[in-house]
């Protein structure tokens, strides 16, 4: 049974997409995004699939002609040829533009893009909030992964309801409306990453729509007499309202959405024509943005990374034209791909099928095959090895017990005098080999707590991940940790107060009342050093304008195969000090305070990097990089720092003698 088209739901639509397409373009005024709260075009999108699909199946079921099989089948034809379009798109400009090691990873998230998996794969790979993340051709894809695993289990769901307890459906959705919307205000401060991107707290959205739907079959859509053209204005209101009030500091999903999601479920449920809401969605530019939103929304985020990948972080002219080529992109899109596709008497499902199970094993076995060969970086020869992530390798360590992937581990005796503790973000965790293999070689135990975007520092709240509970974890371990040396590491500039703060990274940081953030440094360092601790801070380091592995892959590109070894022993990539000094120039004045603290030392990379009189700091001696994407430090230049750092300790005394090695079994023949 088919239900009444309300073109005020594309235009809804229109709205959704045309938010988060504004957000993911980043487009700065005065250093602002203009819709900080863009990001919940999504959400909208949830409550309006929700009460779709909801519709369909529960008119069907009452008509008897619901059928699971056709419900899959019109979902595939829905969501199938535009997601494979934009995976096999990706694929072909991730070869060119993608370095092998993100090549890999690529194509680890397209795999799980083609079974419904992203969210996890996201999840698992960081905060939705993280800088990276805006290079991830794929991350837009949890959003068709959590609406996939939401109609895997909701049909069969309704089927069961309406056999059983069909009377008390709606009572059931309310209950399973609350138990979800509960447990995201929980999520939202617990786990946050999980509460972003997992079905159990997002599936109160879906409902809302279905709510809606089940309501529709029992009830009359007429608003009250004198609230019919307020009502849909005061949810179009809440809606917008909510993209300028909302940003990624809000705990989201959680109570706080309930706000835009009250605006949606006021616009389908009171809209008539006649009220001025219904009129503007229900005009033509905002129908047809609406009825090209899918493909729009699969093509504008690709697009944006891979131009990000190839030439940096976009001016607004720039992006603006971006969203005028995927504009253009997602009418071809719409018309070549989408609308076929959904038209049985154009594409036979006897041609459909076949077509369908072709492009995916295609695309299974292309990025089964990129993932299983490391992005294919054979393609390199011996110098394959220069892509390598600066990920586990370094930050696996060698003592038993210590997982390659935590940033908490406790190897040695944890008792010992004199243990080495390494503390920081995702920049303390590149130094860990560097540091345990420190460790040993003093026979000291050895501890890390390191977590990706996340400091410990003492403030209200860091908006990356699941920071806030890491912190209250490592207290725990500090404070009951005998006296150590704590070797201390971030990327500085990501931790910023909306005071003082600039760019991307401003706001990311909420200090307690009264307290500047350096102020809150200041006295967690004290802290430590109350209670017996020594500190070694790592200053801010060399940091490249480009990806270093992209910058060097299109540099090897250009030469021919035979000449580029020794084109990469040659190469000498350099840049300026007083550029290196200046982006951190206050983080690194007020770490040059806290060395005058006694028990302090720091360890500045840069004297190790740069020359101060030709004013230059080097990114690479030969094959060896100093950092391996734009901050994060090589193998190579974790084991100068560290080096650096063991002299310092000596020095002060806070290191005695190494270790007598273990003899070697003698070699028998």
């Amino acid at each position: 049974m088919a239900i009444t088209y309300r073109p005020e739901v594309d235009g809804l639509r229109a709205i959704a997409v045309g938010a988060v397409l504004v957000y993911h373009a980043q487009f700065s005024i005065s250093g602002h995004n203009p819709l900080p709260g863009g990001f919940l075009g999504v959400d909208i999108f949830f409550v309006i699939s929700g009460y779709l699909i909801s519709s369909i199946i529960l008119r069907e079921l009452a008509a008897n002609s619901f059928s699971l099989l056709d419900f899959y089948h019109r979902r595939a034809r829905r969501i199938l040829p535009a997601l494979f379009a934009i995976i096999l798109a990706s694929v072909v400009c991730g070869w060119f533009l993608l370095t092998p090691n993100a090549m890999e990873t690529f194509s680890g998230s397209a795999l799980s893009a083609l079974f419904f998996g992203a969210n996890f794969w996201f999840w698992a790979e960081d905060s939705y909030w993280a800088a990276p993340g805006s290079l991830k051709p794929l991350l837009h894809t949890w959003t068709l992964a959590v609406e996939e695993q939401f109609y895997i289990f909701f049909p069969l769901l309704l089927m069961f309801l309406w056999r059983r307890a069909k009377g008390r459906i709606f009572t059931i959705f309310v209950v399973l409306f609350i138990a979800s919307l509960v447990l995201s205000q929980v999520g939202a401060h617990r786990f946050p990453d999980a509460n972003f991107y997992l079905l159990p707290t997002r599936a109160w959205e879906l409902l809302a729509g279905g709510m809606l739907a089940k309501l529709e079959m029992i009830r009359d859509r007429t608003p009250p007499r004198g609230w019919r053209k307020v009502l849909p204005s005061a949810g179009l209101a809440l809606v917008i309202a909510s993209f300028f009030l909302f940003s990624k500091e809000t705990p989201h999903p959680s109570f706080l959405t309930l706000a835009p999601i009250a605006g949606v479920c006021l616009i389908v449920w009171f809209a008539k024509p006649g009220d001025p809401a219904t009129a503007i969605l229900s005009s033509k530019p905002f129908v047809a943005v609406g009825l090209i939103s899918y493909s729009l929304y699969l093509w504008h985020y690709p697009a944006f990374a891979f131009a990000r990948i190839k030439f940096g972080e976009l001016s607004n002219s720039a992006a603006l034209l971006l969203l005028i080529a995927v504009g253009a992109v997602s009418v071809l899109s719409y018309f070549l791909i989408e609308q076929p596709a959904r038209k049985r008497s154009v594409l036979k499902t006897r041609v459909f099928a076949p077509i369908v199970a072709s492009a995916f094993g295609l695309l299974l076995a292309a990025n089964g095959a990129l993932f299983l060969t490391d992005g294919y970086a054979a393609r390199y020869g011996e110098l394959a090895g220069i892509f390598d992530d600066a990920g586990e390798e370094i930050m696996a360590g060698d003592f038993e017990g210590c997982d390659a992937k935590s940033g908490d581990c406790i190897a040695g005796d944890a008792e010992t005098p004199g243990s080495l503790i390494l503390v920081g973000d995702s920049h303390a965790g590149v130094l860990n080999k560097a540091t345990a293999d420190l460790a040993k070689k003093y026979g000291l135990s050895y501890s890390r707590r390191y977590s990706g975007s996340c400091a410990h520092v003492d403030v209200e709240h860091i908006v990356f991940g699941e920071c806030d509970a890491f912190r209250a974890e490592t207290d725990k371990v500090m404070e009951t940790a005998p006296p150590s040396i704590i070797v201390y590491a971030l990327h500085w500039r990501k931790y910023q107060d909306r005071i003082t703060g600039e760019g991307s990274y401003r706001g990311s940081v909420t200090p307690h009342p009264g307290e500047t953030l350096p102020e809150a440094y200041r006295r967690t360092f004290e802290k430590w050093l109350d209670e017996g601790h020594r500190l070694a801070i790592i200053l801010p380091g060399v940091e490249s304008e480009e990806d270093m592995r992209e910058l060097v892959k299109n540099l090897i590109d250009k030469v021919p195969e035979d000449e580029r070894e020794a084109f990469m022993d040659q190469l000498k990539i350099e840049v300026d000090y007083s550029l290196q000094v200046e982006r951190a120039a206050k983080e690194r004045e007020f770490l040059q305070e806290t060395a005058t603290l006694d028990g302090v030392i720091i360890v500045d990379p840069l004297s190790l990097f740069c020359d101060q009189q030709k004013l230059k700091c080097e990114l690479n001696e030969g094959r060896s990089l100093i950092v391996k994407d734009t901050t994060h430090y090589s193998p190579f230049a974790a084991e100068e720092i560290i080096a650096s750092l063991e002299g310092d300790l000596r020095r002060k005394g806070w290191l005695k003698e190494p270790v007598a090695a273990a003899p070697q079994p003698a070699e028998t023949h």
